[in-house]
């Protein structure tokens, strides 16, 4: 599959990641800046949609600019939680570690910023 030259590893990504709804969101931004998603709540709801969008990052990291920048100006939850996007990786990854693949807390803090965003 050939890939996309401004953000390497994405196709492949799409062919073989884990992919979800919020986590497509952010690849069809780094493809068509312009992309509106599919009319439903495209943000990660949850500590399995933020997991994914994290692979995506890791896997393509020229894609945090594009968080950054298209998709946090896409929608205001996604706007707060892409301002807090650090806050919420770091409680992750260590409530992850402490509890085996578990993570409430970092559940609850998505939800109270999506909440605080009028969602």
């Amino acid at each position: 599959m050939s890939d996309n030259v401004e953000h390497p590893g994405l196709m492949d990504w799409f062919v073989s990641g884990e992919v979800g709804t919020s986590s497509k969101f952010i690849a069809s931004k780094g493809i068509d800046p312009d992309y509106k998603g599919d009319g439903f709540s495209n943000y990660p709801l949850d500590p399995d949609d933020f997991q994914r969008c994290r692979k995506l990052l890791k896997r393509v990291p020229t894609l945090r600019a594009v968080l950054d920048n298209e998709v946090a100006k896409s929608h205001p939850v996604w706007g707060a939680l892409v301002a807090r996007w650090d806050e919420i990786d770091s409680l992750f990854q260590k409530e992850f570690e402490e509890n085996t693949g578990r993570a409430p807390r970092t559940y609850q803090l998505m939800r109270e910023i999506r909440s605080g965003a009028g969602e």
